[in-house]
C-alpha cells in the first residue's frame, strides 16, 4: 500500500540561496503537489530535490544534490547535477561538424571533443523565472533562457523555456520548448542524477531500461555510427536488472559502469513512452520515467565522488542518469545502422521551427519492474 499522506492543495514557495560564483542570490523555488515536493533552481534550471515518501512515509530527496545549493555554480563540485544540458547534450567528436556547407568549430573540453556542448552549457548559466503558478491539480514553474549566436561555437540565437510541472498523482514533467534564428544543433536533456534511497548508492537498485539496441563507442566515447543488439549481453537491462550485477563486470571496466546510449524509439513530438522504471527495494520507492526522445543515455555515477552532499560525500555510482534526448556526435551522423537498417538522425532546427523535448518522472511506492505497461 502507499504511505497516506496530507495532499493539501498544491502549491508553490520562494527561498533565496547565495551562489558561490559571488553572483546575486538565486531564488529556489519549491512545488507542492500530493505530498511530494520538488525544488528548482534558476541556476542550470536545475532539479534539486524530489522529495517523496518511502512505505513508512518518511520523506527524503531522491536526486543527488549538493549540500549547498548554491555551490552548483562552481563548476570543480558541480558534474552538471540536476541541470538542463544544452544546447547539445553528450559529445561531439572533433568539437566540429559541418551545417550547411559550412565547418563549425566548438569548444573542445575533452581532449579533442565536445561534452555536453561546452563551458557555455545551459546548464551552468541562470535562467530567468517566466511565471509561476498553481491549481487544483498542479503546481508549475517556467524559465526562459536566451543562448546568443555563437555561444560556445554554436551557430544561431536559440531561445529556450522550460517548464516543470508537479501533478497531484506524483508525476514531475518537464516540458523544453525552443526555436532559432538560424540553421543550428540543438538535442538537450536533464542530467538529473536519481538515487532513490537518498543515500548510498545505488547498486542495490533495480533498473528497467526498454531498448533493443545500443549505440557502439568506438575512441573517446564516441559512437561509431552502428547499434548493436543488447540481447545476451552486458547492455541488455529489459528485465528488472540488480546493478551491482552488472557495475563489476568486465565489459564495463573501459567506463568504470554504464555510460552508454540506448535507442528507445520515441520520436520528437510524439506521445510520451514509457522507456524505464528504477525501483529501490529497500526504500519501497519507485521511478517510471516516460520521454518523447529516441534515446536515453544510461550513466551510473562512475565519476562521482567526494563532492559534498547533504548527507557526507556523495560516494561513486551515488546516483543514476537516464538522459533522454538525441544521439551523441549527431551533427556529424546522417543516420544509425542499426539491426533492422538505418534509423534517421535529425538533430538541425531551423528559423520557424519549434521543438519540443517533454519527459516525465513518476515517484511511486513498492512497484515492480514487470508493472511497467506497454509502450
Amino acid at each position: 500500500m502507499n504511505p497516506q499522506l496530507p495532499t493539501p492543495t498544491p502549491s508553490f514557495e520562494i527561498s533565496d540561496v547565495v551562489m558561490a560564483d559571488g553572483s546575486a542570490a538565486a531564488s529556489l523555488v519549491s512545488l507542492h503537489a500530493g505530498g511530494l515536493v520538488a525544488s528548482v533552481l534558476p541556476y542550470g534550471a536545475a532539479l534539486v530535490s524530489f522529495e517523496a515518501p518511502d512505505r513508512a512515509g518518511h520523506l527524503a530527496n531522491c536526486v543527488v544534490t549538493l549540500a549547498d545549493p548554491g555551490d552548483l555554480a562552481d563548476p570543480a563540485l558541480n558534474p552538471h547535477l540536476g541541470g538542463i544540458v544544452g544546447p547539445y547534450a553528450n559529445r561531439i567528436a572533433g568539437a566540429a561538424f559541418d551545417l550547411d556547407g559550412v565547418h563549425v568549430r566548438l569548444e573542445a573540453n575533452e581532449g579533442p571533443n565536445t561534452l555536453h556542448s561546452g563551458s557555455a552549457t545551459w546548464d551552468r548559466r541562470r535562467w530567468d523565472i517566466a511565471s509561476m503558478s498553481a491549481d487544483a491539480t498542479s503546481a508549475q514553474l517556467s524559465l526562459t533562457l536566451i543562448d546568443a549566436d555563437g555561444s560556445g561555437g554554436f551557430p544561431g540565437r536559440v531561445e529556450v523555456t522550460a517548464t516543470y510541472v508537479l501533478h497531484e498523482d506524483g508525476t514531475l514533467t518537464l516540458n523544453v520548448e525552443y526555436t532559432c534564428d538560424r540553421p543550428t544543433v540543438v538535442a538537450p536533456t536533464s542530467h538529473t542524477y536519481w538515487n532513490l534511497g537518498a543515500a548510498g548508492t545505488v547498486a542495490g537498485q533495480r533498473l528497467t531500461l526498454r531498448a533493443d539496441t545500443v549505440l557502439e563507442l568506438g575512441a573517446g566515447q564516441i559512437p561509431t555510427g552502428a547499434a548493436l543488439p543488447v540481447a545476451g549481453s552486458a547492455w541488455d537491462l529489459r528485465d528488472d536488472v540488480r546493478l551491482r550485477d552488472r557495475l563489476g563486470l568486465d565489459a564495463l571496466a573501459d567506463t568504470g559502469g554504464y555510460d552508454h546510449t540506448y535507442l528507445v524509439g520515441g520520436a520528437c513530438g510524439s506521445d510520451l513512452s514509457v522507456v524505464a522504471m528504477l525501483v529501490d527495494p529497500a526504500s519501497g520507492r519507485s521511478l517510471e520515467m516516460r520521454t518523447n526522445q529516441p534515446a536515453v543515455h544510461l550513466y551510473t555515477g562512475n565519476h562521482l565522488g567526494g563532492q559534498p552532499g547533504p548527507l557526507g560525500p556523495i560516494p561513486q555510482h551515488g546516483g543514476v542518469c537516464l538522459e533522454a534526448g538525441q544521439v551523441p556526435n549527431g551533427p556529424n551522423l546522417t543516420a544509425i545502422d542499426g539491426p533492422d537498417g538505418p534509423i534517421p538522425v535529425d538533430v538541425t532546427i531551423r528559423p520557424g521551427e519549434t521543438r519540443r523535448w517533454v519527459t516525465s518522472w513518476r515517484l511511486g511506492f513498492e512497484a515492480s519492474p514487470a508493472q511497467v505497461p506497454p509502450g
